[in-house]
């Protein structure tokens, strides 16, 4: 087999279509099955078994795949937002757009594997220490946690979605405002 950097690119492209699909349908069905899978993919089911040989191997390559766009996403906003607020603006933006394609799966993952948990609370550590520098320097209220701020976006933007919203740029910008508009150093 070809080192993983140099894979043909149909074989990165028919992973990526299996990840996605299996995203959208365990997302909404945990218990589905290959075959189901395979046609929301437009793969057979073939292509689907030499890629991984079970749902469950499938299962945890998704949610690995999740794990991994939520840090590249909390590690670029915790870079290159200039202020605290601003993370709180853009982890807003970054998260809804992950949202949109895993809701399904970011709601029940973290309910049944711990691994996932644990990683997810790194990324909330990470983020964390942002709201903590905007607490010290008086820019967000320090009466408040940081884990209190980062749990409220996190509830807001699911249950945005959870009331019908659409998840767009527009609902993850009223979340973020209307978490901002609390938690904004009142001086």
């Amino acid at each position: 087999m070809a080192a993983k950097g140099s894979e043909r690119s149909d074989v990165v492209r028919n992973r990526g279509k299996i990840l996605a699909s299996a995203a959208h349908v365990l997302g909404d069905n945990p218990n589905a099955s290959m075959s189901e899978i395979a046609a929301h993919s437009g793969l057979s089911r073939a292509t689907l078994y030499r890629h991984f040989s079970s749902v469950d191997d499938l299962l945890f390559a998704t949610r690995e795949h999740v794990l991994t766009l939520l840090e590249s996403a909390t590690e670029r906003v915790a870079e290159k937002a200039a202020s605290p607020t601003q993370v709180v603006e853009e982890l807003a933006q970054e998260l809804m757009l992950i949202a949109k394609k895993y809701r399904g799966l970011l709601t029940t993952t973290a309910e049944i594997d711990p691994k996932f948990a644990r990683r997810r609370e790194r990324l909330l550590e990470t983020l964390e220490d942002r709201i903590l520098e905007g607490q010290t320097s008086g820019e967000i209220r320090d009466d408040v946690t940081p884990r209190w701020i980062m749990t409220c976006l996190l509830g807001l933007l699911e249950s945005s979605l959870s009331v019908g919203l659409k998840a767009s740029a527009a609902t993850a910008a009223l979340a973020s405002e209307t978490l901002l508009g609390g938690i904004n150093h009142r001086g």
